[in-house]
């Protein structure tokens, strides 16, 4: 049986898809099927529909189920005709779009709806596809806004946090931030943290200062006041791939920027996208530089040099926050620990496709 696995031909999903989803199939799927549908969905690439090949390990994980229990429930897809599946050297599965509320009361699938639920619930489900929608009151919008809560600029990364590795900026920000207009960034949003985000997205994408300038613009004119997020993606559409170093020692993971070992281990263009999964790591992981790079380092050796979405990122960060791993010397003896752990496991040992210098790095560890 194949050990990896990639979705194609997956479907957008509408607003109604994902009602008929959580409504009239989730008896018949159960909570475990729904969170795998879902999830093939949206690990496809918009608009092509199709992801790259991932560990069949992968999905046990991000699911929560064992090899036993995901047959029962790639069935139940399959029974329900939500999911198609083909098999060669590697899975091929193609989630298909549920039907419509009418196709569905009209389909075998009732019947089966009638046995795993009380009549008044499929009732209630026929009435609420059927009935018109509610019309409520007009009240007052009384939600607060994100600026109310947190503040105009959170999620930055502070380089205080972090000791060993420090930004050296290209300019003087104080004297890039005095040509930006008022009306942009008002005078008491210029604090330090607003000066390391913007010195960090520069680095990170290669942004000089009229680009950098570009951004602001954006972010600004699109959400009418700063926040990470929207610097972040302005940052991304404007990167410009260069071309990158040939070679990397070995004590790099203490004093190269996470950026740059991606860059490094790719070996060619880096897209926008996966540096955008390096700037949320270090925003969003709690974890320090040099530990970010081992990481990057670590999950793209297990996936043969692919970059995988950055839930599998946060999964790996998690284990490694709780395992109290604060610096890239615990991060190599904990990777080289789990490997043995494994090898001890099975059966027919099978060592992982590792790229030549980390596994040097290994084996220089060792001794």
């Amino acid at each position: 049986m194949p050990d990896t696995f990639h979705v194609a031909h997956a479907p957008h999903l509408s607003m109604e898809d994902v009602s008929v989803l959580s409504q009239c199939y989730l008896p018949l799927i159960s909570a475990d099927g729904l969170s795998l549908y879902l999830f093939l969905v949206r690990l496809a690439d918009q608009p092509s529909g199709r992801s790259m090949d991932y560990p069949i390990s992968y999905i046990y994980d991000m699911i929560g189920i064992n090899p036993e229990r995901f047959l029962d429930v790639r069935k139940r897809l399959e029974g329900a005709q939500l999911l198609k599946t083909l098999e060669a050297d590697v899975w091929t599965f193609r989630p298909v779009l549920p039907l419509s509320p009418a196709a569905f009361f009209k389909s075998p699938l009732l019947a089966h709806l009638k046995t795993r639920i009380s009549k008044e619930r499929v009732n209630d489900i026929k009435d609420r596809f059927v009935k018109p929608a509610p019309k409520w009151p007009k009240k007052e919008e009384v939600t607060a806004s994100f600026e109310d809560t947190f503040g105009t600029l959170k999620g930055s990364f502070d380089a205080a946090e972090d000791p060993v590795f420090r930004l050296t900026p290209t300019w003087d920000m104080d004297a890039f931030l005095d040509r930006i207009p008022t009306t942009w960034v008002p005078k008491d949003q210029r604090t330090p943290a607003l000066k390391t985000t913007l010195n960090h997205l520069a680095y990170v994408y290669g942004l000089d200062e009229t680009r950098l300038k570009k951004v602001i613009e954006k972010a600004v004119a699109a959400k009418n006041g700063l926040d990470f997020d929207g610097l972040s993606d302005h940052a991304a559409a404007l990167y410009l791939p260069e071309s990158q170093p040939q070679s990397l020692d070995l004590d790099a993971f203490k004093r190269m920027h996470p950026a740059d070992v991606l860059k490094l281990l790719t070996g060619s263009h880096v897209p926008a996208s996966e540096l955008k999964i390096v700037d949320r790591l270090i925003r969003e992981s709690g974890l320090k530089l040099e530990v970010i790079s081992v990481l990057i380092a670590y999950v793209i050796t297990e996936l043969n040099g692919q970059m995988p979405v950055y839930k599998y990122f946060e999964k790996v960060s998690g284990q490694w926050h709780r395992n109290e791993i604060t610096t890239a010397e615990m991060a190599i003896a904990h990777i080289k620990s789990s490997k043995e752990k494994k090898t001890q496991k099975s059966k027919k040992p099978k060592e992982a496709p590792t790229i030549d210098w980390f596994k040097a790095y290994l084996e220089e560890k060792e001794n």
